[in-house]
């Protein structure tokens, strides 16, 4: 296959700008064949009941976007019971990392009785089987969706009676179920429109319902999801003030003359805009601040404007200046101590966003439209942080970071940094992970992506049934001093073998570096392995992604002896427990 440089892939990509269902089947067939060094691949499974072959491309090019390879597969027509059941079936042939089962009421040969009337029980009880036989095979998330009414359905303005309740129990099924990902067709088609979404002619001659436009809005949900699941999803919301926060320019209209007010256009877009940035904050998504402004003008408006929702502590970090964004941008990823390819940045101007977009890459941008009453659907449509796991260090990432701007705040005057590392009082909380605690874990396993030795991905389910194994351990630590908590921030997973113990993960958050935390945790770690399955070689793994060079010599500092492998893959031993004295600063408490 051809090799291509990264240009290139945005070339092609840049090709599907029309929306045209062709060009978007013409860009992803050359990326399908190309030699490219993706951050990540994966796999999808369609298990469907109607032709949806369609839907292919439409997840594979956001996949391509987020630099994500995505084998996708389908069932055949109508097989998918056949499928689960026959173990030579293409479901079998490999691992998936996500599972579609696409079901339409239609070609459902127990939704409707005799009288044409809607079985809404029978299709639950279904739809719940299926769950569980695709359960007894995979851990990967099961993306299940509700159901539209019927094409010979009579009347658009008459409910199907049974239909509401059907979907609602649907909804709460994967509310309720970390391993089910619910995609609201009723969302979907609200916002696409019947005659866009739906498409009568190949529903009656091929049985292929949904129209490009469906397929694009499921697809992309679809792709996000598995992004989610691969470490790729965005992490922060970086923001223009002027004409993208509220209408108008504070240097020139002052507080009461911009636009921001809930009750008149086009106040009211940018209000609604600013209430969706908060709840992305409330959700984890961290929010910062780069506008060519003096700073005083822009707080002023977060402090003192009755209309104003997004204030001074809902903020990670900001750059307001009158420098180059792209430079405020790289600056901004060094403080948050996070990569640029986890960054959106919003602006009203062409200008500086091209600026962005050729200087960064990696950063996702996003320019306020020019029809300013369509500025809310850009987060609407945005898929990129999507995130499949909801913790409660989410709801407090913000205070997290600024506990963090403390720190290093108070850590300036000091001139040796061990000293004020030392005066922190470091406390380690270390144990197995509890059930309350498996969401947190499975989301640094998917997210962390600098200290982690070696990057494997797990769900939530995974997450769970690797606890609930004797012969596995999933052990956590939480940190604290004497400014806060900082959370559920080191993961390791290790497992008994037949030819040791083997640590199958090891990462933490790199909020927590440089204090020597990663070596209490590798420490507890191997003393908690030992001390439940007994002294034997402990084995151990580095996989070299395109983050994690930091680590690539953490085994060998820690009395790890290499043991085969090669550059981007280094196996390692550990013979024996090293006797190595405490560090004085940090106190390490077990968990019960």
């Amino acid at each position: 296959m051809p090799h291509l440089s990264p240009d290139a892939v945005h070339h092609i990509l840049a090709g599907t700008a029309d929306g045209k269902f062709a060009s978007i089947v013409q860009a992803v067939a050359k990326l399908d064949q190309l030699d490219h060094a993706w951050k990540a691949e994966g796999s999808v499974y369609v298990l469907r009941n109607v032709t949806v072959e369609g839907l292919a491309p439409f997840i594979k090019l956001p996949a391509y976007r987020q630099n994500l390879r995505l084998n996708v597969t389908f069932s055949d027509y109508d097989t998918y019971q056949q499928d689960l059941l026959d173990p030579a079936s293409r479901f079998h042939e490999s691992r998936h990392d996500l599972v579609v089962l696409a079901l339409w009421l239609d070609t459902l040969a127990m939704a409707f009785d005799g009288r044409d009337a809607l079985q809404a029980e029978a299709v639950f009880d279904h739809v719940q089987n299926v769950v569980a036989q695709i359960k007894q095979h995979t851990d990967a998330p099961i993306a299940i969706n509700t159901f539209l009414p019927p094409f010979h359905h009579q009347d658009e303005w008459c409910p199907l009676p049974g239909l509401a309740a059907l979907n609602q129990r649907l909804r709460d099924a994967a509310t309720s179920d970390g391993q089910l990902l619910l995609v609201d067709f009723d969302r979907l088609l609200g916002t696409i429109g019947m005659k866009q979404g739906l498409d009568r002619r190949y529903w009656f001659r091929f049985k292929a319902p949904a129209g490009p436009a469906f397929l694009q809005a499921w697809g992309r949900k679809l792709a996000q999801a598995v992004a989610s699941l691969k470490g790729l999803s965005r992490k922060v919301l970086i923001l223009d003030c002027d004409n993208t926060l509220w209408g108008g320019v504070i240097g020139e209209d002052g507080l009461a003359g911009i636009q921001l007010s809930p009750h008149d256009y086009p106040g009211n877009v940018y209000h609604a805009f600013q209430r969706q940035v908060l709840a992305l904050q409330q959700q984890g998504i961290l929010l910062a601040l780069c506008s060519k402004n003096n700073e005083d003008d822009v707080f002023a408006v977060m402090r003192d404007h009755p209309d104003c929702i997004i204030r001074h502590e809902h903020l990670a970090g900001w750059r307001i200046n009158w420098q180059d964004k792209a430079a405020n941008l790289i600056a901004l990823a060094e403080e948050l101590r996070l990569g640029l390819d986890s960054f959106v940045f919003i602006d009203d101007s062409p200008t500086e966003c091209d600026r962005i977009r050729q200087s960064l890459p990696e950063v996702a941008v996003l320019q306020v439209p020019s029809a300013i009453h369509e500025l809310p659907s850009l987060l609407q449509e945005f898929q990129g942080f999507m995130t499949l796991t909801l913790s409660a260090e989410d709801q407090v990432r913000t205070e997290l970071y600024q506990l963090e701007r403390q720190r290093r705040q108070v850590s300036a005057p000091h001139g040796d940094l061990a000293d004020f590392v030392a005066s922190l009082a470091l406390k380690a909380s270390i144990g197995e992970a509890r059930i309350e605690e498996l969401a947190r874990v499975a989301q640094l396993t998917q997210k962390t992506n600098q200290f982690n030795l070696t990057t494997r991905r797990y769900s939530e389910s995974e997450i769970g049934h690797l606890a609930a194994d004797p012969e596995s351990l999933v052990l956590i630590m939480k940190v604290a001093d004497t400014y806060g908590e900082y959370g559920l921030t080191g993961v390791a997973i290790a497992r008994r073998e037949s030819s040791g113990i083997h640590v199958d993960t090891f990462l933490l958050s790199c909020r927590i570096l440089g204090r020597q935390l990663e070596t209490v945790f590798l420490r507890e770690v191997l003393a908690l392995a030992a001390g439940r399955w007994g002294p034997q070689p402990v084995r151990a793994e580095f996989i070299r992604t395109a983050k994690n060079d930091q680590v690539a010599t953490f085994f060998d500092n820690h009395a790890f002896v290499r043991d085969g492998g090669d550059t981007q893959h280094q196996h390692y031993v550990l013979p024996e427990l090293p006797i190595q004295p405490p560090i004085p600063y940090i106190t390490v408490v077990r968990r019960a």
